[in-house]
């Protein structure tokens, strides 16, 4: 009985709707909901745009306090990890033996402190990675809040993960980051006003991206993955870190 319903023209729901935002190809969808507002006649300010996520000190002590209880100095070079995602879209995570070989190659290159993070729900894969390692790994993963994670992100040099929402939460507290991509598409869902601070690492296969919202994934192989070695992560990190390899 709303007088005003306004929505995505998409998916067969434009009939419900008395204002119909178009949908745009390759939009962010960040900008995709702010043309909601767009449609209710809200001006978007036309300045630089970037996330945000706020912490407070308790959350900040809680993060010093992980790197104490590990030994791992502020001055240590420390390198962040998320070799998972939501359990349910599994189809995005790097293999996790790929992960294991480039922590212990940043270790032997690098001197890095590799810290694992990620839910409760991929403690095992972070158990996993560590027993693949040959060198000493941290994990925070399933141990700290959400709002701990991200003060904990905010203090490694680098952080280097699939699409996720971790991902995101790196680049609203503006930590350098590599992000390595698959079925996804980066034009939507990429790290949001981090361009400066983000590389988007992916194969550009002539199937990518295959992955639709709403529709059910079908792909066996994840070549656009599997395809992506340790080198070609490697050799992006020297940039990060104001060192040559």
């Amino acid at each position: 009985g709303s007088p005003v319903r306004i929505g995505y023209d998409s998916q067969r729901c434009g009939i419900f709707y008395t204002i119909r935002v178009p949908e745009r190809e390759d939009e962010h969808e960040v900008e995709r909901n702010l043309d909601i507002l767009r449609a209710m006649g809200w001006a978007i300010p036309n300045k630089e745009k970037y996330l945000e996520l706020w912490f407070n000190d308790a959350d900040e002590e809680a993060a010093k306090h992980f790197l104490k209880e590990n030994n791992i100095n502020q001055d240590d070079l420390i390198i962040g990890m998320h070799p998972g995602c939501h359990p349910t879209t599994a189809y995005r995570r790097w293999p996790v033996e790929k992960f294991a070989g480039l922590a212990d190659i940043l270790v032997d290159l690098f001197q890095a402190k590799i810290i694992l993070f990620g839910g409760v729900d991929e403690v095992d894969l972070a158990q996993e990675i560590a027993v693949k390692m040959k060198n000493l790994s941290y994990s925070a993963v399933g141990k700290i809040s959400l709002r701990e994670t991200a003060a904990l992100i905010r203090r490694c040099r680098l952080f280097i993960t699939n699409d996720s929402g971790l991902m995101h939460i790196a680049a609203a507290v503006k930590t350098p980051l590599i992000s390595i991509w698959g079925p996804s598409n980066p034009a939507k869902s990429a790290p949001y006003g981090a361009k400066e601070r983000c590389l988007i690492v992916s194969k550009n296969l002539p199937c990518q991206p295959c992955y639709q919202m709403y529709q059910p994934f079908t792909c066996t192989t994840l070549d656009c993955l599997k395809l992506i070695t340790v080198q070609d992560i490697v050799s992006l990190v020297p940039q990060f870190l104001g060192r040559q390899q």
